[in-house]
């Protein structure tokens, strides 16, 4: 999380699952995001796979979920997202208008007037909890 800006910061999380964050700071100052969810538009049958499940709505709806999904793990911490052929920042898929709904984010006690948690609105991939 200290690292350059558009690196992963992945973490191991309650002994049970990956985290992917992509840093969004200077190198030295802490600050990332947490990657919660993701639309799968390509590859689902691999993702199905590793997850070991058919439901494409269930397959990256959750952080741990989208790390299993993608295979991301803590050998991708630090991993550069620009420029990568392994694990990367790409453009949107379709070329689409869409609203971007805000919230508090999930999991947490303090700070819940905070509205840093945002999703497509109306998507079917957003995850709940």
């Amino acid at each position: 999380m200290f690292g350059p800006a558009g690196h992963a910061y992945i973490y191991f999380c309650y002994g049970n699952h990956n985290m992917f964050n992509i840093v969004t700071e200077k190198e030295g100052e802490a600050g990332a995001v947490l990657i919660r969810a993701l639309e799968p538009v390509g590859g689902i049958a691999a993702m199905m796979k590793l997850r070991g499940t058919r439901d494409p709505q269930n397959l990256t709806n959750g952080p741990g979920k989208l790390c299993a999904a993608l295979d991301i793990d803590k050998n991708l911490n630090t991993h550069g997202l620009i420029d990568s052929d392994r694990l990367y920042i790409a453009l949107p898929y379709k070329n689409e208008k869409f609203t971007i709904s805000c919230g508090h984010r999930i999991g947490i006690k303090q700070g819940l007037d905070k509205k840093w948690r945002f999703w497509i609105k109306g998507s079917g991939f957003v995850s709940r909890s």
